[in-house]
């Protein structure tokens, strides 16, 4: 068989002289040259001796879980932990480029109905055990047994005899074959587009030996194996102390050779006290969603450094399409014009985003192109004759349904990300403005989670990444895992379908063009803006990403002493 080699990279640094310790004292931070005084020479590169050593302290916005299962876990505060110290097969780098990861390269049929995953060998788990093909094999099936209650059967679902095993009605999987202990191949139902993406990324492997014997439907009540992970990444678990932090420390028999850094803390923080944190010392990494000059001027002023990067996630406002309200598309596209969404980008973010009128941010390579796109500037007076349209009655500055109830809506958003908190209130008066009463909850994230999960909600305030791979169908098809807004289009689903349809990017980008037409017509939720995302982190911390990509590159990581 012809095969075409997608990609065939291998970079391995290998660390030639390891510190033992695991102190936790943060280096001192470097003390920035004074205004107008002038350096001496450029420093030194620092020798590899000099790379080792030192904690890093991150914030995360609410406690990590404790649910540190990679397979199933599914809030930001606990893939801080997994994300670290499990892997996949493929990695996204914070420029968003796919490079091997457990897989050290990968080939595609020529039909592009099947392909081979070549496994890196001496990989070990943090507990010895040398990690191999058997292993990918038990965590697909751990991902498609009846039982599994994550959130990624759908990435694998077109795996040839996936859905009769998922079914039960096998005990293997049709179209997966270990070829020999370091190469397995799978072939697909038909061509799967985004299977790098999806397959090889989404899924940070666990160990068979440790899961073997559980049920894994019972998998989430598995408290001790929960809170100690086995994984094979850069840093394995030394401590976890609910509703307080994480602490992990490197793993000395790491693949690509041990961490910088002895140990990483993520340490559960308020966000109001997060800033003096940071500039003290107490902390070395948060996020930053608040781009306000005054902030930002602080930052340079202590020489903290804050990286920025152009936003793949996006936040929209959520409507409940089971409520009869939100089934009129005339009614979804009055409250985007009602919405004063570049009000928010420039008030909220200082500029730092864009609006969005569809769910591909322009930085996407399958944006359908602006000149395409009703861009929906805000316009109260469009909104209002667009509600009238609707058979609404707008009467003395009040909005009344068609039944002559006063028009008023539950607006539910979590806690944690302070631009988003910030606009919550500016839809608020926005929806005033137009006649439409809007009560605000916040609430933390799991506790809205599970209300959407149970369709108690009318709105809501949410973001979803989107990352580098277009095909948005968990979280836009009808049925999707993620798709909280119980939302139903066959066009859309048709769509999403033949996007995956194509391996070639110029033909898949002809299809999500048209998907991302017919979404800023039918908008089946409000579309507000795409975030630049930035983090600050301390003055001589080296080597960090920016916050697209939770921990990429996290062994290389280091403090200039």
């Amino acid at each position: 068989m012809k095969k075409r080699l997608i990609l065939f990279m291998v970079v391995i640094l290998m660390l030639t002289t390891m510190l033992s310790g695991c102190g936790t004292e943060t280096p001192e931070a470097a003390q920035p040259a004074a205004p107008g005084e002038e350096t001496s020479e450029p420093a030194a590169e620092p020798t590899e001796d000099d790379k080792f050593g030192g904690t890093l302290i991150r914030a995360s916005w609410n406690p990590p879980s404790g649910n540190f299962l990679s397979l199933i876990t599914s809030t930001d505060n606990d893939f801080l932990v997994t994300d670290v110290v499990f892997e996949s097969l493929i990695k996204i780098t914070d420029k968003n480029e796919l490079v091997p990861g457990l897989a050290e390269s990968w080939e595609i049929a020529d039909d592009s109905k099947s392909m081979i995953f070549h496994l890196r060998q001496g990989v070990k788990w943090h507990d010895g055990e040398t990690f191999d093909a058997e292993d990918v094999l038990f965590n697909w099936k751990f991902i498609a047994n009846p039982g599994y209650t994550g959130p990624l059967y759908s990435n694998f679902a077109p795996i040839v005899g996936m859905e009769a095993f998922h079914n039960g009605e096998t005990e293997e999987i049709e179209g997966v074959e270990i070829i020999d202990p370091y190469t397995i191949k799978i072939s697909f139902n038909d061509v799967y587009a985004s299977v790098l993406t999806m397959v090889g990324t989404k899924a940070n492997l666990i160990p068979e030996h440790v899961w073997k014997d559980i049920d894994v439907a019972a998998a989430s009540e598995q408290t001790e194996l929960l809170r100690n992970p086995i994984g094979t990444g850069a840093f394995m678990m030394d401590e976890f102390a609910p509703d307080q932090y994480v602490s992990l420390v490197a793993f000395e028999e790491y693949w690509e050779g041990r961490a910088y850094l002895d140990r990483i803390i993520i340490k559960a923080t308020n966000q109001d006290t997060a800033q003096a944190e940071l500039l003290s010392g107490q902390i070395n990494y948060m996020t930053v969603s608040d781009f306000n000059p005054d902030d930002m001027g602080l930052y340079e002023d202590e020489g903290i450094q804050v990286l920025t990067t152009a936003g793949g996630s996006y936040q929209f406002m959520g409507v409940n399409h089971l409520n009869p309200d939100f089934q009129d598309m005339k009614v979804r596209q009055a409250l985007m014009y009602g919405v004063d969404r570049q009000g928010l980008v420039d008030n909220l973010m200082y500029g730092y985003g864009e609006i969005l009128t569809q769910p591909l941010p322009t930085s996407s390579w399958a944006h359908p192109g602006e000149d395409l796109v009703e861009n929906y500037d805000y316009s109260p007076e469009k909104a209002i004759a667009l509600f009238e349209e609707a058979g609404y009655e707008y009467k003395d500055g009040i909005m009344y349904r068609p039944n002559g109830e006063p028009l008023k809506w539950v607006l539910k958003y979590p806690s944690g990300n302070k631009t988003r908190e910030r606009s919550a209130p500016v839809i608020q008066q926005n929806l005033k403005d137009i006649g439409i009463e809007l009560e605000l909850q916040i609430m933390e994230f799991a506790t809205m989670f599970d209300q959407l999960n149970a369709d108690d909600f009318e709105l809501f305030l949410i973001g979803f990444g989107a990352g580098v791979e277009p095909d948005q169908s968990r979280f836009w098809k009808t049925g999707a895992k993620y798709n909280l807004m119980n939302y139903e289009s066959a066009e859309n689903d048709r769509l999403l379908d033949k996007g995956i349809s194509f391996i070639e990017n110029d033909a898949r980008g002809e299809v999500y063009a048209e998907w991302g037409v017919f979404l800023n017509q039918d908008l089946p939720s409000i579309f507000l803006y795409t975030p630049e995302l930035g983090c600050a982190v301390s003055p001589n911390l080296r080597g960090a990403s920016a916050p697209n990509v939770l921990w990429y590159d996290a062994n290389h990581w280091y403090y200039e002493k």
